[in-house]
């Protein structure tokens, strides 16, 4: 049997690794190709996360200064994860809006999360309904259950909405939860907290920095 050589990175591949076990050398190769392999993965990125924050587009506000308050209905951890390094990290992230088919958001509802080992986090959605974590504070262990307490308008006691089902892996609530207003096949549809439409909300603060949507008029387009 001829000497064990060093591969060239571009020669590693499933197949020169299957190759390599049938021969016997696998096990003298080993640590230059775990080598050859660390190396090419440290540098790598990944097409998938790019695609989607590409798909995000430009930033609707340019010239809004307090990340806070933008890109409300976006998948906030796909820049403010590890992967973009954007700050602040967030590990969990999303925003609130009054019903399924509205676009208005809720203001000042608690959110509140359980991971898998029952440690537990609150925060607070702002005047466009966003609601974020940031991982130095708790970095939860999935699957999460979350459910939101919210006010309406007028009297009467806060009231809670559970999510049905579990949060498996993303931290971007947008990631399932797209902004549209009917469920699909691949989406639930927003995150909301009132499953009746007729449920009247406080208004939005007027100091708010960003104008928040409004609902069309019966008979528009959500």
């Amino acid at each position: 049997m001829s000497a064990p050589r060093a591969l060239d990175r571009s020669e590693v591949s499933w197949r020169s690794l299957v190759a390599l076990r049938r021969s016997g050398s696998c096990r003298l190769l080993a640590p230059v190709l775990f080598g050859v392999l660390l190396a090419g993965a440290w540098g790598c990125a990944n097409p998938v996360i790019d695609d989607k924050i590409e798909a995000l587009g430009d930033e609707p506000l340019p010239d809004l200064e307090d990340f806070q308050f933008h890109r409300a209905g976006q998948p906030c951890v796909l820049c403010h994860g590890e992967y973009e390094s954007e700050g602040p990290l967030m590990s969990v992230a999303g925003t609130l809006y009054q019903s399924r088919a509205s676009k208005v958001p809720v203001e000042n509802a608690t959110v509140r999360i359980w991971d898998s080992f029952g440690a537990t986090w609150e925060t607070t959605t702002n005047c466009v309904g966003n609601f974020w974590v940031e991982k130095e504070d708790f970095d939860p262990a999935f699957p999460l259950h979350v459910e939101v307490v919210y006010q309406l308008a007028g009297a009467g006691p806060p009231k809670a909405q559970p999510m049905a089902t579990r949060i498996s892996r993303d931290g971007s609530c947008a990631g399932c939860h797209q902004d549209i207003a009917s469920p699909t096949q691949f989406s639930p549809g927003r995150v909301y907290a009132s499953p009746n439409p007729a449920d009247a909300f406080p208004p939005i603060s007027s100091t708010c920095p960003v104008i928040p949507p409004q609902d069309p008029p019966p008979g528009g387009t959500p």
